[in-house]
């Protein structure tokens, strides 16, 4: 047999070395090829990251429980119902005629296109009472209606503010008292202002809790609401 020197070099390496060292070779290939398929699983990973992220591809997949969207809170809504002890921009506490125990407070809110009058009254008969501004504030004599007619700026006849028509600016209709002499009322009276010297404004006039009902239009000039047994003149607060 010919045989170079080169080969029998090899066959003689190949004799020398353990059996236990061609296997940690083999494991050690083995365990190559393993890191290498989980470096290419984590390049993928990282590709698809990479596209999610970017604009024009794929969306990301929705979070299992996102996180709510914050709630706004409720906007404020109109109730139909002024607190009496609210800032107001004019007031009347009105003092009862000689024997009478009524006790009325109101106050005036300026609004867009009028005037919101907001009353409560204590101590009062039970049952309707006309209620009104008058043109004079001047409550000295009741009996003698030192207030004057109601407020009637345009000279109009005397109405209810909830018949058609024209009506005086003072006309604010009736206070229903309750079995326990409690009362309230509120009205916006359009045209209605609280500058002082104003050809329509309430302050300086007298606001006036009559005896009886007010029966609107049918009974003029005021409406057959009898004396008047409470008066305050309305000023700015």
């Amino acid at each position: 047999m010919n045989c170079s020197k080169k080969t029998v070099t090899r066959a003689l390496v190949f004799a020398l070395v353990p059996a236990s060292l061609w296997s940690f070779a083999c494991d050690r290939r083995g365990e190559g090829d393993d890191m290498n398929k989980a470096d290419e699983h984590n390049e993928a990973a990282e590709n698809a990251r990479a596209r999610a992220q970017t604009p024009g591809t794929e969306p990301s997949p929705t979070p299992i429980n996102p996180l709510p969207s914050p709630v706004e809170p409720p906007k404020p809504t109109e109730t139909g119902s002024t607190p009496i002890d609210d800032d107001a921009d004019a007031k009347a506490e009105l003092k009862a005629a000689d024997g009478e125990d009524a006790e009325v407070e109101a106050k005036f809110y300026a609004v867009n296109g009028g005037v919101r009058v907001v009353a409560e009254v204590e101590d009062a008969k039970p049952g309707k009472h006309g209620f009104h501004v008058h043109e004079k504030g001047d409550c000295s004599d009741l009996k003698g209606k030192s207030m004057g007619a109601h407020f009637s700026p345009e000279k109009h006849d005397h109405a209810l503010p909830t018949e058609a028509g024209t009506k005086h600016l003072g006309d604010l209709g009736n206070v229903t008292v309750d079995d326990k002499g409690d009362g309230r009322v509120e009205i916006t009276v359009p045209g209605a202002t609280l500058e002082p010297n104003g050809a329509t404004s309430f302050l300086g006039k007298a606001l006036v809790f009559h005896l009886g009902e007010d029966t609107g239009k049918n009974k003029q000039p005021s409406g057959g609401s009898g004396d008047p047994i409470a008066c305050g003149v309305i000023e700015k607060t």
